[in-house]
Formats: structure tokens, sequence, C-alpha cells
């Protein structure tokens, strides 16, 4: 099978728990293009926050941001499909999670909105690799619809407000866990999967001869509609039992040797 286009989660996946491509993963992505193949990425991350990784990779190939609510062109820095969360949903987000104690991220748009500095607040800062912009009440400055809504609590245990939220939402948001403490708060019917067909048309590559790779529960749908669907060693056991390759951790040179294998 010819894999014309990899696309790559990043945290957890293509960056190390250091978040650094490795050299020899970035060597071999290299070789990849010369042979005329797309590379692109697919990541819960916003373009800003995305964007030094695509360039230090010279993405050719699409980005799909927020979770699949974006599909951006590197090479013509223009979108090319996007869905946004509507606004109803957004603030009901937001005031459950301020009533909860819940940290929360809004995404309108380019912008990372937070109510005020925490710990918290400054760990997601760090990973970001973008300033967020502090606004007091997330409420009032959610005048348009967002790409998402991120929340963020140490436990991991957001019962309580999947209940509460999904009570008074005005559409079927989709509630996926990017990461174990993480819930993103996104479109009805959006996940990275679904940028696929918008992939798809922009590229004129068909789905089978996609190759994606990923770690968490937010790559799942996109895993088992591309062609090859890769879960990397420290991917969660839903995401290994699905995928249909598992190769070695983010910290080893797994990339490397299977993309060797696979040219």
């Amino acid at each position: 099978m010819r894999w014309d286009l990899l696309l790559f989660d990043l945290d957890g996946t293509l960056l190390n728990s250091q978040r650094r491509i490795p050299e020899s993963s970035l060597a071999t992505l290299k070789e990849w293009m010369a042979q005329g193949a797309q590379v692109g990425l697919a990541t819960g991350r916003s373009l800003r926050s995305a964007l030094p990784y695509a360039q230090a990779i010279h993405a050719n190939g699409p980005l799909i941001l927020f979770n699949g609510g974006l599909v951006w062109d590197p090479i013509a820095s223009a979108p090319i499909a996007q869905q946004l969360l509507p606004r109803d949903d957004a603030v009901s987000a937001l005031s459950i999670a301020t009533e909860l104690g819940i940290h929360a991220n809004l995404y309108l748009g380019d912008p990372i909105a937070i109510a005020q500095s925490s710990p918290t607040s400054r760990e997601s800062e760090v990973k970001d690799g973008v300033p967020h912009t502090v606004v007091g009440d997330l409420v009032a400055y959610c005048t348009g619809d967002p790409y998402k809504v991120l929340l963020i609590d140490k436990s991991g245990d957001f019962d309580a407000f999947k209940a509460q939220f999904r009570a008074v939402a005005k559409t079927p948001c989709t509630l996926v866990h990017s990461e174990p403490t993480y819930l993103e708060v996104l479109p009805a019917g959006i996940c990275k999967g679904s940028a696929l067909p918008a992939v798809e048309e922009h590229t004129g590559i068909p789905a089978r001869r996609i190759m994606a790779f990923g770690d968490g529960l937010n790559d799942l749908e996109l895993l088992e509609v591309s062609g090859c669907g890769v879960a990397m060693g420290n991917a969660l056991d839903p995401v290994k039992e699905r995928a249909d390759v598992v190769i070695g951790d983010c910290d080893s040179d797994a990339i490397e040797r299977f993309l060797r294998r696979s040219v």
C-alpha cells in the first residue's frame, strides 16, 4: 500500500515527553516528503500552538486543529474547513465549570482566554507554548462562537460536569478526553476523524492512502477511518486495541523505525 499522507498527533505521539520532535523523526519525515508524500498534523491544539511544530517538520499536508474544528492549509496559510461551538453551549460549559471549580480555557479566535492565572493555567500555558489572556469573566468575554472549551481538572473526574452540561446543552456537543485530566467541549459531530472528508477533498488523497498516528482517546476515530491507524506504545489501551498497528513509545525512535519499514 502506498501512503500518500501521514498525519501525526502531537503530544505523546510526534512529540516526546520533553515536547520535542526527535531528530530521527524529522529526518525520516524529510525523506518521505522528498519521495512525494505529504505530512500534516492532527491535534487538539490551536493553530498558534501547533504552527511551530508544523514549521519544524516543514509540513506540506493539512493541519487538523482543535480536534477537527479547523482544517488548515499550511502552504497557503488559509483555512480549508471549520466548524465552531455555538456560543450558548460554550457559555453553559463555562458557567457549569465555574460553579464546579474546574479550570477552563476558552478558544475564541486566536487568543486562549482564561479567567485568572493559577498553577493549572500556567502548566497549560507552558504546554501550549502560547501566552494565555486573562479576561476575568469568561462568560462575559465569550461574545461569539469559539472553536472549543477545554476543561482541566487534576482529579480527572468530570462526571458532574458531563451530567449537568448534557442536561442543558442546546446541541449534541462532543465531549472528549484529549488527556486523562483534560475534557474538551467541541461542536456536535466534531473529532479528528470527522475532518478527513475535507482533507480528502483538498488533497485528492483517499482515506485508504492516509496513515495516522496517535495515542489518546481523541485520536480513535482518525485512526479507525484512515487506511492505517498507528498507536504509540504509550497510548491508552482502547487506542491500542482499535489501531491497526502498535509501535514503540514517543520517547523512542519508533516512528523512524516504523516508517523506514513502511516505505
